[in-house]
Formats: structure tokens, C-alpha cells, sequence
């Protein structure tokens, strides 16, 4: 059998086809998906899994854990159709918004109290690249899923992030952590690479601003 192109690959992981035109979220990337992530195809020689066919996708930065790929599928058997939402949302923070790859960890293991638990966040966006303060928790779940927002939660408690973003490559929330242990909606988007939440509070209140005096002229004149 030949080898799968990345674009096939994508198509076997979302088998529905209207799943994957429902990645919405990387709509503004200026590239299709395909040419965003590279995807691999490798035949194992030894083990129970001799002569089968598995794809593994090239990761954006490297996970904490050192590795720099993660399978994604496998013929026969199983995807990780999450994992394109990861990738995705790397490139997206690196293209988009202007983080440095060395400011970035995946599957960094979260500790609650005085023990290391078995949760890891998907992506956490960091201030800079000694990886001290965490400013950006990013949860990743496959199309269609709806879980994982508390859980988002206690990652910002645990980590001390003030911004985190829950996304299913087509819905997404974005919480903002004005105080521990406190939660509101009031942010529009992320914050960029040199930015802070307040500076996203303030084009919003700016936008809203130019709006009521766009409708108000509407209205007098």
C-alpha cells in the first residue's frame, strides 16, 4: 500500500468531511490545514505492530517530554483528531500571535498542591522564554467534544494563569482570571506577544466606544 499524503491523512482522521471544514477556528491562518502540518508515514519492521502503517504528525515546538512528533493515526485502528486541534492552535499562537517557539510547553504536567498529578495542559504560553510565569493555558479536545472547562479552571488556579483558552477547533472560550479563583468572559481574544489582558480590555472598550459614536452620528444626523 502506498504511503499517505498529509492531506489523506487529515481526511481518515475526520472521516465526516464536514467535520474538518468545521475547524473554523484556523480559518485566518492563510494556509489550508494540510500545508500547515507535516505529517509521516512510518512502517514498523519488529513488535506485535510489525507491517502496519503508522502517520505521526511533526510538532510545532517540541512536548516537554523531549519528543518532537506524536501519532495521529494509524491504519486499521486508531486517530487523534485533538492533536490537529493542537498543532493547529501552536502555529496559530506562533503566526498569529506572535509567541517564540521557546515560550511555549506541551503536555506540561500540572501540579495541584504538594503533588504532581496525572493531568498535563495541552499548551501553556509562557511571559518569556525562562518558562516561569505562565500566561496563556491552552485546552485542546477534538471536534464535536464539550468537556474540559473546569478542568481548564483548576490548570489556572494550579498554574497561576490569568488567560486560557478552550477550543474544539470550531468553538472556543476564553476565560480571563482578574483574581483567584474568579472567572469572567470580558475578553474578545487573547493577548498578543507583548501584551496583557488589560490591553485587550482596552481595545474592546475603545471598539465599543467608536461603535456608540458610529450609531449615535447614525441617529443625529
Amino acid at each position: 500500500m502506498s504511503k499517505r499524503t498529509t492531506r489523506e491523512v487529515i481526511d481518515r482522521i475526520f472521516k465526516e468531511p464536514g467535520i474538518k471544514y468545521e475547524l473554523t477556528e484556523f480559518e485566518t491562518l492563510g494556509k489550508p490545514i494540510h500545508e500547515i502540518l507535516d505529517i509521516q508515514a512510518k512502517t514498523l519492521d519488529t513488535g506485535r505492530d510489525a507491517g502496519k502503517t503508522k502517520y505521526f504528525l511533526k510538532s510545532q515546538v517540541p512536548f516537554s517530554s523531549g519528543k518532537e512528533e506524536v501519532q495521529v493515526y494509524v491504519e486499521g485502528g486508531k486517530s487523534a483528531p485533538e492533536e490537529i486541534v493542537r498543532q493547529l492552535w501552536v502555529y496559530k499562537l506562533i503566526h498569529q500571535y506572535g509567541y517564540q517557539p521557546d515560550e511555549i510547553d506541551l503536555e506540561k504536567s500540572i501540579q495541584f498542591s504538594t503533588e504532581v498529578g496525572t493531568k498535563a495542559a495541552d499548551i501553556i504560553v509562557y511571559t518569556d522564554d525562562t518558562k516561569e510565569t505562565p500566561k496563556i493555558i491552552v485546552e485542546c479536545k477534538k471536534p464535536k467534544r464539550k468537556d474540559g472547562l473546569e478542568q481548564l479552571k483548576s490548570y489556572m488556579n494550579a498554574k497561576g494563569a490569568p488567560v486560557a483558552v478552550w477550543s474544539n477547533g470550531s468553538d472556543s472560550v476564553i476565560l480571563y482570571r482578574p483574581y483567584p479563583r474568579e472567572f469572567d468572559d470580558t475578553l474578545v481574544d487573547i493577548p498578543r506577544r507583548g501584551q496583557e489582558p488589560k490591553d485587550v480590555l482596552e481595545a474592546k472598550k475603545t471598539l465599543l466606544q467608536l461603535r456608540t459614536e458610529f450609531n449615535f452620528k447614525k441617529i443625529v444626523q
